[in-house]
């Protein structure tokens, strides 16, 4: 695991949902918080991103929410998690 920073930025474009809204849902229903890439502009809008700086058992249950959860929306989740 580094000892610095380290993000991941997902295109949820295919989800049907912007970022702010696959964000907010993802923690409503998942508890997994992201950040919309409407952070960082418009351009960003179908991205969210994602901190990989907790432990590696916490970022393998995240990964496992956010796969049930673009499965929920019949998105190719394994895209998301690979």
């Amino acid at each position: 695991m580094p000892e610095a920073g380290m993000f991941v930025l997902l295109d949820i474009g295919g989800t049907g949902l912007n970022g702010e809204e696959f964000a907010s849902r993802l923690l409503e229903e998942h508890y997994v918080s992201m950040m919309p890439g409407t952070s960082f502009g418009q351009v960003a809008k179908n991205l969210v991103r994602m901190s990989v700086t907790v432990p590696e058992d916490s970022i393998i249950e995240a990964c496992d929410r956010i796969a049930r959860f673009a499965r929920s929306l019949n998105y190719r989740a394994e895209s998301l998690v690979s």
